[in-house]
């Protein structure tokens, strides 16, 4: 790359030229990488403190984004899967990371996962990401990768992370089933756990097939979704 350097932060090499973004009253310099050719936009005080990324290396949990013109959507979803499982710093972590979810070896590589997504959402860009329902039904340790992900919608994402919440244990010693879903709402007692277990596992079958007919969910997640269904257990923490 044939330009001057104007500083050496490390092995970050700040060459002369400013783009005309600010942030926070701060320009964006132009520099790149020592031994490598990838021109990166980035603040001369990130430089200085060592905390820009070489997008031509792997960082420490393994991900690299080997391509420089990304899909910017498909790229917050990879970045937002990273953070979920490695960053303590995020929101999700406790329930991703801190519990052991991991992503593969192959999804750690952005075109890799691209590939997959563009492959998969057939120009849907609405569809989430899902990794429970195979993982249950093929007995796998949850983790992200090609073989253990699906994209489904919204609905049909939030009706399998919520299939074992919904019993309610009363003042009355009775259990209460109440589920506040986008497509049907219901309140009902029961005397015993069983019971309620029972009318909760007949009542998901129902609204899976409410998905099928409100949100275009394919043939082939919904029998997905449906054997997830027949296989969970569902004796998680009555609320």
């Amino acid at each position: 790359m044939e330009n001057k350097i104007l500083q050496n932060c490390g092995d970050v090499l700040v060459i002369e030229g400013k783009s005309t973004k600010k942030v926070r009253n701060r320009y964006y310099y132009v520099g790149h990488f020592d031994g490598y050719d990838r021109k990166l936009y980035f603040r001369l005080d990130s430089a200085q403190y060592g905390t820009v990324s070489n997008p031509d290396k792997r960082d420490e949990n393994g991900f690299i984004c080997d391509e420089s013109n990304i899909n910017r959507h498909i790229y917050n979803v990879w970045k937002n899967m990273a953070r979920r499982c490695y960053d303590p710093k995020s929101f999700a972590y406790d329930t991703y990371g801190g519990k052991g979810v991991t992503v593969s070896d192959d999804f750690k590589v952005y075109s890799n996962f691209r590939n997959w997504y563009e492959k998969e959402c057939m120009g849907d860009y609405s569809l989430e990401l899902d990794k429970d329902c195979k993982s249950l039904i093929l007995g796998l340790h949850k983790t992200y990768s090609p073989d253990t992900c699906i994209l489904l919608p919204p609905e049909a994402n939030v009706f399998i992370s919520t299939i074992g919440k919904g019993i309610y244990l009363t003042p009355h010693n009775t259990y209460c089933v109440r589920l506040r879903r986008k497509f049907l709402k219901i309140n009902k007692n029961f005397k015993t756990l069983e019971e309620a277990r029972n009318y909760k596992r007949s009542e998901d079958m129902k609204y899976l097939d409410i998905l099928m007919k409100e949100c275009s969910l394919s043939k082939e997640n919904y029998k997905l979704i449906k054997k997830y269904v027949e296989v969970f257990r569902y004796e998680s923490d009555i609320c």
